[in-house]
């Protein structure tokens, strides 16, 4: 348990419904955009992403990739929010029967690639 004088500030942004957490500058940023500020979490409506918890990584879909959440990137003043992701390069699924369970979006994943994408956080990524 932390005493109120050693909670962590949380910032939001100007939509309202994101709250940024967890300010760090240790993480993979976008080249061309640093004045972008790192994060380790985001709450974003109702949708919460995170990059610091390295015993439960946070995974999505993008383009029939499965990515890990590496940092969160996002400028305070005008909203801009950026997920920064690898992809795993070994994706199979856990059964094939009675379908396969990728149809279902359930993978089992491997090799995790060391290149970072980024990508404007969309609330239709999750």
């Amino acid at each position: 348990m932390r005493r109120i004088s050693e909670r962590e500030l949380s910032e939001t942004l100007p939509d309202d419904r994101t709250v940024l957490k967890h300010k760090h500058t240790c993480g993979p940023e976008i080249e061309g955009k640093p004045h972008l500020l790192q994060y380790g979490r985001a709450v974003v409506g109702h949708t919460h992403i995170a990059s610091d918890r390295r015993d439960e990584r946070d995974c999505f879909i993008v383009d029939s990739h499965v990515c890990v959440v590496r940092n969160i990137l996002a400028a305070s003043n005008s909203g801009e929010l950026y997920v920064v992701y690898s992809i795993y390069e070994k994706v199979e699924p856990l059964f094939d029967t009675p379908v396969d369970s990728t149809c279902v979006g359930i993978h089992v994943v491997s090799q995790l690639s060391d290149e970072v994408y980024y990508a404007p956080f969309d609330i239709k990524m999750v």
